[in-house]
């Protein structure tokens, strides 16, 4: 498989192939009221506190938290855990009591170009991979298939694509391949925080257009699973 059929050259591979379903009133099924488990984000550089404490205002119960190079001590998930500690289950080690999960991030052509090999070597252990409409959806179709351990995450640029188009198209079918290997990961650094809550308010009014069971595994049950830590949604 090569780099340039599996990463797309400045766009979103998915959402090039996303049909004309997009509608001024999309059927809303559904109402969710529950919290919110954001399996994966980065640490901005600064402000986290105040990111965090307006997570919470948005629904958000559970943050899993990958450090931040260029944060300072005071910004990285150990000290904000302890901060919030019911809130931030810190990310890349098995801290706290959550289970250890892989995020495979940055990444790089070097990388990518090795990763399947890397979930082969590493069956038992679980990956995940946000942001995946940079990817060829063909190919994390056929991994999500083969490699039992991979697990992906919707981010700001799949939850849009997915209101615009009433929950319909490749990326919904992406999600039904994936099954119970679904989840919401914020993904974003520091821009991705200042738009957190819009991020939020979109993922709400996606659960509206989905059934109530696939609504909330993908809000939080799956991570749940994922992370063996329960939220207290209803």
């Amino acid at each position: 498989m090569t780099l340039s059929r599996l990463l797309c050259a400045g766009t979103l591979c998915v959402g090039l192939s996303v049909s004309a379903v997009k509608a001024e009133t999309c059927p809303e099924i559904n109402s969710f009221d529950g919290l919110i488990f954001d399996a994966g984000a980065f640490v901005a550089s600064t402000g986290m506190e105040g990111y965090l404490d307006q997570a919470l205002t948005y629904g958000v119960e559970k943050a899993v938290l990958y450090p931040h190079p260029f944060a300072d001590d005071n910004n990285q998930p150990p000290a904000l855990e302890e901060s919030f500690p019911d809130l931030v289950v810190r990310g890349n080690a098995p801290w706290s009591d959550a289970a250890p999960v892989i995020w495979p991030e940055p990444i790089t052509s070097n990388m990518i170009s090795s990763f399947e090999a890397e979930l082969v070597r590493n069956a038992d252990q679980p990956y995940l991979l946000s942001h995946v409409s940079r990817f060829d959806a063909k190919v994390i179709k056929r991994w999500l298939g083969v490699h039992h351990n991979l697990w992906i995450g919707f981010s700001e640029p799949e939850i849009t694509q997915l209101v615009d188009s009433c929950a319909q198209g490749p990326l919904a079918d992406l999600m039904r391949a994936a099954g119970n290997r679904v989840v919401f990961s914020s993904f974003g650094k520091d821009q991705g925080w200042e738009e957190y809550k819009w991020t939020i308010r979109k993922l709400k009014k996606l659960s509206t257009y989905l059934p109530a069971a696939q609504a909330e595994a993908l809000l939080y049950k799956n991570a749940e699973e994922l992370f063996k830590l329960s939220v207290t949604a209803p």
